[in-house]
């Protein structure tokens, strides 16, 4: 079995990409002294905030929680798809994580070099 991972660059709420059979690791965000998960927080009040001019960060998910996921899937082959390196340090974040875990042999990262549309199309077509 193939397990797909990646992260909500691809704007699918963990939900949704289970349902899919995809894992997501949520990026964290923080916009002045709220602070959360991508699309896990309250996304009208994220968006109103950035109406009012203040700039949301975002960073990469902790790599504890990359390789707590790696190790779950650790007797099926895993493709992470992140998002592009030039944009976050999510990939480079994952290659680490893939160092870390009992199955990296058994790991593949994969550097999207794009942002979520492409990303998300993508992942709706893979099949396991």
């Amino acid at each position: 079995m193939v397990q797909i991972i990646t992260d909500s660059s691809t704007l699918h709420t963990v939900e949704e990409a289970n349902a899919l059979g995809v894992e997501t690791l949520p990026l964290c965000v923080n916009i002045d002294n709220l602070e959360g998960r991508d699309l896990q927080m309250d996304m009208k009040d994220f968006y109103e905030r950035i109406r009012k001019g203040q700039i949301p960060r975002s960073s990469q998910p902790p790599i504890g929680e990359v390789v707590d996921m790696f190790d779950k899937y650790k007797d099926s082959d895993i493709i992470n798809i992140t998002i592009a390196d030039g944009l976050s340090g999510t990939y480079q974040s994952a290659c680490a994580a893939k160092e870390m875990s009992e199955n990296r042999e058994r790991i593949t990262v994969f550097n999207c070099r794009t942002l979520c549309g492409p990303h998300c199309v993508a992942i709706q077509y893979i099949e396991k």
